[in-house]
């Protein structure tokens, strides 16, 4: 290899074959076999899978290499999703993060319900001129708000109260996850002090 190219981890080059198994990923990476099928399965590392149960995964060492200096990089990308190591059967898989606003589609959903009434009293006025002109602001406010909400999505817009019911599920997923994670450091502080 010539130096522009060149790597700290060049040296398995020699050390390893072109080819390796899951095995022999997870040791040089220094990950757990959880880890290693976690980023095998999900695409993270590309591999060849055979399908059968055992030594099933087929690596080149040029994309360990290349993994291994992604991951130096921004080793935030190839962390395993909350709960994968959990064992048992509370883990059901990986569940998709739910969709978060933004601060554009927010302020809509804001606008869309404070101006809801106004708009309907000048549907129900026939769309009168003379309702218009007293109620410029909030029509086109209103207007304005759908008009991003149909740019965004065909689906329904969630009313305040959906809105409100998914952020308090989310604040109590987040409460037991934290409180997971503070018996887990608790402990860990103890077998640090042992």
């Amino acid at each position: 290899m010539n130096k522009k190219n060149s790597s700290k981890y060049d040296y398995l080059i020699n050390e390893y074959p072109a080819v390796i198994t899951k095995d022999q990923f997870y040791r040089i990476c220094n990950i757990s076999k959880k880890t290693a099928k976690h980023l095998l399965d999900n695409g993270l590392v590309p591999c060849i899978n055979s399908g059968k149960k055992t030594r099933k995964y087929k690596l080149k060492l040029t994309d360990v290499i290349v993994y291994l200096e992604a991951r130096d990089a921004s080793p935030e990308i190839y962390t395993a999703p909350i709960g994968w190591y959990k064992r048992g059967s509370t883990y059901k898989g990986h569940k998709r993060e739910p969709r978060v606003l933004t601060e554009k589609e927010r302020k809509h959903i804001i606008n869309y319900a404070k101006t809801k009434e106004v708009y309907s009293a000048y549907r129900q006025s026939g769309f009168s001129a003379k309702y218009y002109e007293a109620n410029t602001e909030n029509i086109l406010l209103h207007q304005s708000a759908k008009q991003g909400f149909d740019s965004i999505s065909s689906s329904k817009i969630p009313s305040m109260r959906d809105l409100q019911q998914e952020f308090n599920s989310c604040l109590d997923s987040k409460k037991v996850i934290l409180k997971d994670y503070a018996s887990f450091f608790y402990s860990f502080e103890i077998m640090l002090i042992l």
